[in-house]
């Protein structure tokens, strides 16, 4: 029994890697390439995210 094989797609790749800022707050960043974009997110505590939800909150009454 022959199998059928499929070319393997092209232009699609994932890339995702951490790091550290050189700051006295020492953020950690998570980067994820898909393609030719870039998604940048922070690491932050949850008391921190749940203030700036309370604030843009109280900004869009």
């Amino acid at each position: 029994m022959k199998e059928k094989l499929t070319p393997k797609r092209k232009g699609y790749e994932i890339g995702i890697r951490t790091f550290t800022a050189k700051s006295k707050i020492k953020e950690t960043f998570l980067v994820i390439k898909t393609g030719n974009e870039f998604h940048v997110f922070t690491e932050v505590e949850a008391k921190e995210a749940q203030g700036h939800a309370d604030q843009r909150a109280r900004q869009q009454e």
